[in-house]
């Protein structure tokens, strides 16, 4: 499903009343925190196979199935690699979809665990044209 929530929605139940799909395979929407959720996605509808494990719904939804490590697992990853590198590492996540928030929440209660601060963190958008916060020549949380 592309465009907004609602589209995705929309999109979803077309899927499953009109074309009668048996499965969802391959889910890379930003929206799926939105129908995907237990109340609006139930285990009568089609299973959801393969997509990010860090999106609530292949969390919490019994009916979706990632494929990769779990959210959890992936993320204490990345720390862990991170905390090899240095004691700190900063997290820039998307501004579009609220699962980017959410995976930035679990980064910051799994970091001590996995040996790193995270004390820097920022929403950016897809579509901006540049990422001031990337830029090696600026101090952390100052833009040039």
């Amino acid at each position: 499903p592309q465009g907004n929530a609602t589209t995705a929605s929309t999109e979803i139940q077309q899927l499953i009343q009109q074309d009668h799909v048996v499965a969802i395979v391959g889910d890379h929407s930003n929206f799926d925190t939105d129908w995907g959720s237990t109340a609006n996605y139930p285990m009568t509808n089609p299973p959801v196979i393969g997509g990010e494990s860090l999106d609530s719904p292949f969390l919490t939804n019994p009916n979706f199935f990632p494929v990769g490590p779990s959210g959890v697992a992936g993320t204490y990853g990345v720390l862990k690699v991170a905390s090899k590198i240095g004691p700190k590492m900063g997290l820039l996540y998307c501004a579009e979809a609220p699962q980017c928030a959410q995976g930035n929440a679990l980064a910051k209660s799994l970091a001590a665990a996995a040996g790193v601060k995270v004390p820097y963190t920022a929403e950016v958008s897809a579509t901006a044209t540049s990422w001031p916060h990337c830029d090696r020549g600026s101090a952390v949380g100052q833009p040039r």
